[in-house]
């Protein structure tokens, strides 16, 4: 019987940073913003797609010589309906999406094209790991998130409070789904090398397009790391 609360196979860590990385070197800034917040932010699929500027709180935002965290706020949230706030917000630690959002217009969108546009982003990501179609999908982003802070933290208390939901028991059946779920052995051993160094490199990846983005260079890392300049 599949958990009410998430019908996609959970994204591990391993595959949003190698996706991520290969989305770098593409120079596809804007999907890692999205795909960062949509996972470490423990967010549903539309979430951070409809977000804009404003909705996200940044430490240069309050000023503030923290750059560990920023807030994301969430309008009309799902979970509105069963009486909780209106407005909610997320957490992600994330220096990298700050570089991207810090410049855009208040107005302006996280991810300015459509839907289906992030959706064939992410399945060409995916195709270039070797990964099958339809086998990790964006709606599994908020599902790994959340496996990987509860294998972390292993507080469910305070993952809820993350995840902004109020069944305890319905989280606690899907963690006890999904925790062991083997979905990467399932994988061709290419495609899970491919993974890991693409995982391997993502940090080193992430400062280079930090930097060059500050610096006002927003191509692709592919031309940035191999320019001749």
């Amino acid at each position: 019987m599949p958990s009410p609360l998430y019908t996609e196979l959970p994204v591990p860590e391993v595959v949003v940073e190698a996706i991520c990385s290969l989305a770098l070197c593409f120079g596809w800034f804007r999907f890692v913003v999205v795909a960062l917040i949509g996972f470490y932010g423990i967010m549903r699929s539309v979430e951070p797609l409809v977000a804009t500027r404003e909705d996200v709180v940044l430490p240069s935002d309050m000023f503030s010589s923290c750059t560990g965290k920023l807030f994301v706020r969430i309008n009309n949230p799902k979970t509105a309906k069963r009486g909780n706030a209106r407005v909610q917000h997320g957490s992600v630690c994330s220096e990298s999406v700050e570089a991207v959002v810090g410049p855009l217009h208040r107005t302006e969108r996280l991810w300015p094209f459509s839907q289906s546009a992030y959706r064939r982003r992410f399945d060409k990501l995916l195709s270039l790991v070797g990964a099958a179609k339809n086998y990790y999908t964006p709606g599994g982003l908020r599902g790994g998130g959340a496996v990987r802070d509860f294998v972390i933290n292993g507080d469910i208390a305070n993952l809820m409070w993350k995840m902004r939901i109020t069944s305890q028991s319905t989280l606690a059946y899907y963690l006890q789904e999904v925790v062991t779920e083997q979905s990467l052995l399932r994988l061709p051993d290419s495609s899970r090398d491919i993974l890991k160094l693409l995982a391997r490199i993502f940090p080193a990846l992430r400062l280079v397009a930090i930097a060059s983005l500050k610096a006002g260079c927003a191509k692709p890392l592919v031309q940035v790391l191999f320019s001749s300049e």
